[in-house]
């Protein structure tokens, strides 16, 4: 079921200008309140914080739901638009994981159906090729490539994958666990795919932590609540929440997807008087590279001769992958780390972002 529909205005409010060419984006998530792991909150954060990107939709991605009982985090989506003054289209998805490959998810219930819809709905609707990018399972857009396999084939510039163990070997992770046939139908044989593994050898992981206390410091005071807001699992009314005092929250915090939304903006890694910075652009200073995108062919090896390791459990049937790097015209393209500071490079982006984010005026003068 659509929960919400609007459009999206190109607003000088967040500071891109009329003439700029914005990147069209459907983003899934994995987002519940209360949360499964805030990280995804992070996340939509970083979405809503870059101006670059023209989020045309946003599907709950429900595959560990209970088969629908755990509550979709519609109230951190609310949060966003709110803070923002954005408005975007939303949905929930499928609710059970795919049957096979090619399952399209039609003998799922009629109110499950929102998710796929508003993704198919969005394509035949844009003039210009979008990009998908998806922060937990590949359900929902895998049961809309199966339905209609010409219409992404046409419509989507690439698929951000985070998920993943990295290019060769067993994918035992959990986005993949989610849905392991939806996560094989992709990656074997879907539109382009930005491949962004959350963990694997040699440098093939984005994985990394931030410490909140000192990521959330320099926050707006709007920004901190809402954080508060999902790591608390308030049940307080989630608009006026955001107007309160509240302590920002503390801990180490794991982070996967960040890296996927600042390539797909178009940021480059700057070092500045802030440390490190994700900018557009940062004239006479050279940027920190800290990743290359390699070309890589994927086949899935159908006999292999280890078991997969188990993970979060009993493992599903988790695919293994055969890799070829660096081959002309693959259709993946995948993350490898080359910054043995990564991590800490990545915490001092991640406080950087949050402490820009846009804001309205009278949300951002509460400090």
């Amino acid at each position: 079921m659509v929960l919400r529909m609007a459009l999206i205005p190109l607003a000088l409010a967040i500071g891109v200008p009329l003439t700029a060419a914005r990147v069209p984006v459907i983003y899934t998530s994995d987002l519940f309140h209360p949360h499964d792991d805030p990280d995804d909150h992070y996340d939509l954060a970083t979405l809503f914080s870059l101006p670059e990107l023209d989020v045309k939709a946003i599907v709950i991605d429900m595959s560990h739901s209970d088969g629908g009982k755990k509550p979709p985090g519609v109230a951190a989506i609310r949060q966003m638009m709110h803070l923002t003054g954005r408005t975007v289209p939303y949905a929930t998805g499928l609710t059970r994981r795919l049957r096979s490959a090619t399952d399209t998810g039609l003998d799922q219930p009629a109110e499950t159906q929102g998710g796929v819809e508003l993704i198919l709905s969005t394509l035949r609707d844009s003039h210009e090729k979008v990009n998908l990018v998806a922060v937990g399972s590949l359900l929902d857009i895998a049961a809309a490539f199966n339905r209609q396999p010409e219409l992404l084939r046409a419509k989507v510039k690439a698929i951000y994958v985070n998920a993943g163990n990295g290019p060769d070997g067993w994918q035992e992770e959990w986005n993949v666990r989610l849905d392991p046939h939806a996560y094989r139908r992709i990656m074997l044989s879907g539109p382009p795919i930005e491949w962004y593994p959350c963990f694997g050898r040699e440098g093939f992981l984005t994985y990394y932590r931030v410490d909140q206390a000192q990521a959330l410091s320099p926050a707006p005071a709007p920004l901190r609540a809402y954080f508060t807001y999902a790591l608390t699992r308030s049940s307080s009314d989630q608009i006026s929440f955001l107007a309160g005092e509240v302590a920002a929250p503390t801990g180490p915090r794991n982070m996967w997807s960040t890296l996927s939304l600042l390539d797909l903006a178009g940021r480059r890694l700057y070092r500045t008087e802030k440390g490190c910075e994700a900018l557009p652009e940062a004239p006479g200073r050279p940027p920190v590279v800290i990743h290359r995108m390699r070309l890589v062919a994927l086949a899935e090896v159908v006999d292999p001769a280890t078991p997969a390791p188990p993970a979060h459990g009993p493992a599903p049937d988790f695919p293994c992958f055969h890799a070829r790097l660096d081959v002309p015209e693959a259709p993946v393209r995948v993350l490898q780390r080359l910054e043995p500071d990564y991590g800490e490079v990545m915490a001092s982006v991640l406080t950087n972002i949050v402490a820009s984010f846009p804001a309205r005026k009278e949300d951002a003068l509460r400090q």
